[in-house]
Formats: structure tokens, C-alpha cells, sequence
């Protein structure tokens, strides 16, 4: 299998001439799939003695980041952190203006990994969903992260969908494979979708998909968040 990629226009300080590169086409793997390919490799362990490692494993994860502790593994790295801004050196925490958020960073296994991906240009069709940012209006920012009950505006190109049409739409696509499709739209247009992000998404990392069925075709198409995006 290869990293699979396309280029478009660069737009960052009107550069002209200059491409970026897009993920486009790629797989995406749940923890059921991860589980099914230990087990196939002979491992002794059972599909029910993974499931229940990871979750206390994942357990454990979650409590050391509760008690405000950084976690170092060699997967990853992650700490908690403060976004917002304090008027005053005696303002304290007002979580309608501050927020906690959690950045994760790869460990020295996830970086031995990225050594070891095998690259594919591909050409990106015309007729496909195209998304160059993503803007939390709650936090006025441009990352990766969000809340339910968030407004999220997404800009790029042909994004543009019917609503009554079940299979297509936005979708977050959690760590587990579950989607969760958008039904509070606020704006849909080629260039801009802005919408509510549901109350009862569930996980912790997202793929973010936008699926359009475009005139003459019979394919949807699918044009992926090129980050993966992270629930708080």
C-alpha cells in the first residue's frame, strides 16, 4: 500500500505557481481492523484479551491526562494545554473564554514508521470535494480541534451537497470506524460549509469527510480534511 496524494494551488500570502500536496484515496483503518490483524498473525492473545488490555490501557491514558500529567510513550506524546487570553495576571480559568485542549505529537516508533511509507501522485479529479481549512468559530481559530455543539466552517472547492440525500453530506468518522453525519447545516455552498457539530458524536480522533453526488454522475465522491481532528 502507498500513501496516496494529489496537488492543488497553494494559497497561502496569494503565492502563484505553487502547489501543495492533498491526501486523497487513502484507507482508513478502525480498531476492530487493527485488533483482526493482530490476532491474524498468530498472536496468542484473544480478540476479547485485546479489547479489554486497550481499554485499560486507554483507561490509564485518560486518568493520567485528568490529573493534568504529560503522557510520553513511544507512540506518542501528549499534554493538556490553555488556549485563551487573561486580561490580568489575577484572572482566573472562565471556561466561557478559555478552553483546554490536548496536543499530541508522534513518539520515536511513529517517527520510525514515517520513514517506511512509500509515496503515489495521483491526479485529482475535477469532480471531487476539495477542503483547504478548517475554522472553529467558537474558538475564532484555524486547528484541529472542536466541541460538540461547536460551529464549524469548512472552505474549499465543489463542496456543495444535496441534504436530502442520506449518502451525502459531512461526516466525522471516529477512531472506531462509527460516522457521525452532520444534520444542523447553516451554509451550503461550493465554497463554504458551515455547520453544527453534533451533540452526540462519541471518540477522541476524527477523519472529516464532505460526500457529494455531483450532476451527471452516479459515484459519490468523497474530499477528506487532509488532518486528523481531535474532540475536547
Amino acid at each position: 500500500m502507498t500513501l496516496r496524494f494529489g496537488l492543488r494551488p497553494f494559497r497561502l500570502n496569494n503565492s502563484k505557481n505553487k502547489y501543495s500536496a492533498v491526501i486523497t484515496n487513502n484507507e482508513t483503518v478502525s480498531e476492530k481492523e487493527i485488533i483482526e490483524a493482530m490476532i491474524a498473525k498468530g498472536s496468542t492473545v484473544s480478540k476479547a484479551e485485546a479489547l479489554a488490555v486497550i481499554e485499560e490501557y486507554e483507561a490509564a491514558v485518560c486518568k493520567a491526562i485528568e490529573e493534568g500529567k504529560n503522557v510520553n510513550t513511544r507512540m506518542y506524546k501528549i499534554h493538556a494545554v490553555v488556549k485563551g487570553i487573561f486580561e490580568s495576571e489575577k484572572e482566573i480559568f472562565d471556561s466561557k473564554k478559555h478552553s483546554v485542549q490536548i496536543n499530541i505529537k508522534a513518539g520515536n516508533r511513529l517517527k520510525q514508521c514515517v520513514e517506511n511509507i512509500e509515496v503515489e501522485k495521483l491526479s485529482l479529479s475535477n469532480n471531487t470535494p476539495l477542503i483547504h481549512t478548517f475554522i472553529n468559530l467558537h474558538t475564532k481559530q484555524s486547528n484541529q480541534g472542536f466541541s460538540s455543539s461547536h460551529v464549524i466552517s469548512l472552505r474549499g472547492k465543489k463542496l456543495k451537497f444535496d441534504p436530502q440525500d442520506s449518502n451525502q453530506g459531512i461526516f466525522f468518522v471516529n477512531e472506531k470506524g462509527l460516522e457521525f453525519r452532520v444534520d444542523n447545516l447553516i451554509k451550503n455552498k461550493p465554497s463554504e460549509l458551515m455547520f453544527i457539530v453534533p451533540e452526540k458524536i462519541s471518540g477522541h480522533k476524527f477523519i472529516l469527510e464532505v460526500r457529494c453526488l455531483f450532476p451527471n454522475t452516479s459515484q459519490i465522491r468523497t474530499g477528506k480534511y487532509p488532518e486528523q481532528l481531535i474532540i475536547y
